[in-house]
């Protein structure tokens, strides 16, 4: 009997060792394949990117060699040459700041279709667009929080921005918890924790699994979906958190700035409570019923479900007719 409490002779401690390092290798390799095919029949059929076999395959291996050594530094939520142009940039008028995501910066769009322009064109406004396609409200949180944000935007017209602005779709839910990147165009996560003893969100830092050995978005956010309605409340909860947490940055270093969130569409909503708390701490909100369209409406997507020129040039109006951005 006391043999079966005895410790297993080497020989056995190494099989198990030489076990566990084979699974760990062929988990590895499984979830690159699986980064690969998913990445491969996604872009393949995008008509946005119309790659051929062999950019595809070029295009992934890029991604797999790109250099993620300044990764912890997030520089690339700051300064980032891919942002849309600053509309307006000689007004002498109050600014606004765009935050949200690719609906936002305008994925599929010219830069004469989107958001921004639009807003610029109605308002006359210097319109400063700081969304990224896959970005999220832990992204805005970041840039609220950076000093060199506020000197890109203060120093272009010399005055704080009137407005703040973002764009609330339902992925952004998801996004707070899966902190992953497109593979065509690395969205520059941004990934938080939060602290026990203090309740406030931490920073953490990238590494090599959140940067490149990483499951495909899509399919991580279709088992959110799955627990969504089971966690929906809790969910609410951190995002208003996050809003909150974005509030305190804008009080500190744009106090007399306006905060307003978008709910773009209907499941982007919070729920009740978690939306009259918002109104109680200042912020402006705007749904989908003041857009005066029905934004699920084919008649403004784009085939992928982005916003289309014509959604923008429906909507916009009535953005500046609720803040009344041109008195």
């Amino acid at each position: 009997m006391l043999k079966l409490f005895t410790s297993p002779p080497p020989s056995s401690k190494n099989r198990i060792v030489k076990i566990l390092l084979l699974n760990i290798l062929l988990f590895t390799f499984f979830v690159f394949i699986l980064n690969f095919v998913v990445y491969y029949f996604d872009i393949i059929n995008d008509d946005y990117f119309n790659k051929n076999k062999i950019e595809t395959i070029k295009s992934y291996i890029s991604f797999m060699k790109r250099d993620i050594s300044e990764n912890n530094t997030y520089r690339n939520l700051i300064e980032n040459s891919e942002y849309r142009p600053i509309e307006n940039i000689e007004s002498q008028k109050d600014s606004i700041v765009l935050f949200g995501c690719s609906f936002t910066w305008g994925t599929g769009l010219n830069d004469n279709e989107t958001f921004s322009y639009q807003l610029g064109k109605l308002t006359n406004r210097p319109i400063f667009n700081r969304a990224m396609g896959g970005w999220g409200v832990q992204h805005m949180l970041y840039q609220l929080r950076n000093k060199d944000f506020y000197k890109h935007i203060i120093s272009e017209n010399k005055k704080n921005p009137e407005y703040i602005i973002y764009t609330f779709i339902s992925s952004h839910k998801s996004r707070i918890y899966i902190p992953v990147c497109y593979f065509y165009n690395p969205c520059y996560l941004a990934f938080y924790k939060k602290d026990k003893k203090t309740n406030d969100f931490i920073l953490k830092n990238r590494n090599f699994f959140t940067d490149k050995i990483i499951f495909y978005y899509p399919i991580l956010e279709k088992i959110f979906k799955i627990l969504e309605g089971k966690y929906c409340e809790k969910i609410d909860e951190i995002v208003f958190d996050y809003f909150i947490a974005c509030k305190r940055q804008q009080k500190i270093n744009l106090p007399n700035t306006k905060f307003v969130i978008i709910f773009y569409d209907q499941n982007a909503f919070l729920s009740e409570s978690c939306m009259k708390k918002l109104e109680e701490a200042g912020f402006i909100l705007i749904t989908k019923n003041d857009f005066q369209i029905d934004t699920d409406d084919i008649a403004y997507r784009l085939p992928d479900t982005h916003p289309n020129a014509l959604a923008w040039e429906k909507i916009t109006p009535a953005i500046v007719d609720k803040l009344q951005l041109n008195e």
